[in-house]
């Protein structure tokens, strides 16, 4: 529990590495097409080569009032995984999770990213959620690594959580089990899409890469997520 709570305030340096390698594979092969810089005679601040240039058009125009409209778009990541899945397939999740949300964001939206884990015993039922990322940061690989990609956040500290709170005593010894996705007929709210589990398609980084990414990405657009319309 101790290693665990230093990694939850100081980060995965380990995952973070490994992350940040597949996440700029996959970008590599799927780059993000950047958005067109647009300059005019006033602006928030020049471009220096142009103005040495002697270019009219030198500053940047922010458009600030266009960026706080752009559309939310909120990602539940499911981090119930039973014993077998290990550590590597965890992490190879994170990365492909981390690089779906540069290519949402590089598309016009901002990302909220929720991890939780659910668990159920008799007639009860718990879930434990972390906000991982906001809407208004950018993407922070150091977090999506360990909010993502590390057993511990699930095995330890949302145990933890569960093992506390008398409300989940009807779980039962072992704290329940856990079966399938969650069930999204209930989310009323609109923008909000889940990241099912299926840790088939991370076991390896060749994997995540391909099948893990595409499994994402359907999984997006038969939920309706614009960012994949």
């Amino acid at each position: 529990m101790s290693a665990a709570l230093k990694m939850a305030r100081t980060g995965w340096p380990e995952g973070i590495a490994k992350a940040d390698r597949l996440r700029n594979k996959i970008l590599a092969n799927k780059p993000i097409t950047p958005k067109a810089v647009k300059y005019s005679i006033a602006g928030a601040y020049p471009n220096v080569p142009r103005a040495i240039a002697g270019d009219p058009l030198n500053m940047l125009n922010l458009e600030l009032s266009g960026s706080k409209k752009r559309p939310v778009i909120t990602l539940l990541s499911d981090m119930s995984a039973p014993w077998h899945v290990g550590v590597d397939t965890m992490s190879n999740r994170a990365a492909v999770i981390a690089a779906l949300v540069d290519h949402i964001e590089a598309a016009g939206y901002s990302c909220d990213v929720i991890a939780f884990g659910l668990t159920h015993g008799g007639s009860t039922s718990s879930k434990v959620a972390v906000l991982a990322k906001t809407c208004s940061q950018p993407v922070d690989l150091a977090r999506l690594a360990y909010c993502l990609g590390h057993p511990s956040l699930f095995r330890r500290l949302m145990f933890a959580e569960w093992e506390q709170d008398h409300f989940n005593n009807g779980l039962g010894y072992g704290l329940g089990s856990i079966s399938g996705n969650m069930d999204m007929s209930s989310v009323n709210d609109k923008g909000v899409y889940l990241l099912p589990k299926d840790w088939d398609n991370f076991s390896t980084e060749e994997k995540a890469e391909k099948e893990g990414l595409t499994f994402l990405i359907n999984e997006l657009i038969k939920q309706g997520c614009p960012a994949f319309s």
